[in-house]
């Protein structure tokens, strides 16, 4: 069973997420989607890093898709398979999406304050 809505992964790349973004139409951007949550009476958190690429349908609002990268996909499996891990693992379905490549700091505050860290 697949956790992520139909629309949010794009059938022909299984590495590409439709994500919120503060401005529509910015492409080869460096993201880092993460997520800090709380569940079984622990916190957890996780980030992986990407970049928007050009939508292939005309988007409103501020949308736009990422691509996870290659060591991404090795580390954590597809979008679909990371989701649905993460997913059954407690996590809220919302991510913050943040321009830029922040995954390792993340992974060390998360080290720093013992939070457990899942790919």
């Amino acid at each position: 069973m697949n956790a992520l809505p139909e629309e949010a992964v794009r059938k022909d790349v299984e590495r590409v997420l439709d994500m919120k973004l503060p401005m529509d139409g910015v492409t080869a951007e460096a993201v880092t989607v993460t997520r800090l949550w709380r569940c079984d009476n622990r916190y957890h958190m996780t980030a992986f890093e990407g970049r928007t690429i050009a939508p292939r349908r005309k988007l409103t609002g501020n949308s736009a898709p990422v691509e996870i990268s290659e060591l991404d996909v090795v580390a954590g499996g597809s979008v679909p398979e990371r989701f649905d891990r993460l997913l059954h693992a407690g996590m809220p379905h919302h991510v913050l999406l943040s321009f830029g490549s922040h995954a390792e700091t993340f992974r060390r505050l998360a080290r720093a304050l013992e939070v457990e860290w899942l790919t």
